[in-house]
């Protein structure tokens, strides 16, 4: 479990738990086991009733245009597609992150992502179609549909 919203109703006395993993969200039997375990009387106490769910999924694409050199266009390329799925990874890793067109510029245009960290970023990043900003509730985690749709363009320094 990477993350977890927690959610008390004092008047009910159902706590609301949503995790979500680090690779995604949790299937019914990940569900159940932090269920089983919660429901334990010493672990919550005798009046609390658990209630254990999944974040609801908000689905995102990717679409836009990369600028790169023409003599580092490939060591470019390759670190475009490395930063594309840190960002993915690093959008649905909370719960609750606003999905931003911002971040994925950030990610692109950054060599840090990269194993050692010495292939060369992005010239620019335009033309970013999806995703669009969208604000997400503590109960919510955004998931890639698909694969991101990248145009390369050769452009000069």
């Amino acid at each position: 479990i990477k993350d977890v919203y927690l959610e008390t109703n004092k008047e009910t006395a159902v706590v609301t738990i949503i995790p979500i993993l680090g690779d995604g969200i949790a299937d019914e039997a990940i569900l159940e086991n932090v269920r089983d375990y919660l429901s334990q009387d010493d672990v919550l106490g005798m009046t609390a009733i658990v209630d254990v769910k999944a974040p609801e999924a908000v689905t995102y694409t990717i679409a836009c245009t990369v600028c790169v050199t023409e003599e580092q266009e490939e060591l470019m390329k390759q670190n475009t597609r490395i930063a594309m799925g840190a960002y993915v990874e690093w959008q649905s890793a909370q719960i609750g992150r606003d999905i931003d067109p911002d971040q994925l510029k950030r990610f692109v245009l950054s060599s840090q992502y990269a194993d050692d960290g010495q292939l060369p970023a992005a010239i620019r990043v335009k033309n970013i179609t999806n995703p669009a900003y969208t604000e997400l509730s503590k109960s919510q985690t955004a998931v890639i549909s698909g694969e991101p749709s990248i145009t390369f363009e050769v452009t000069e320094s």
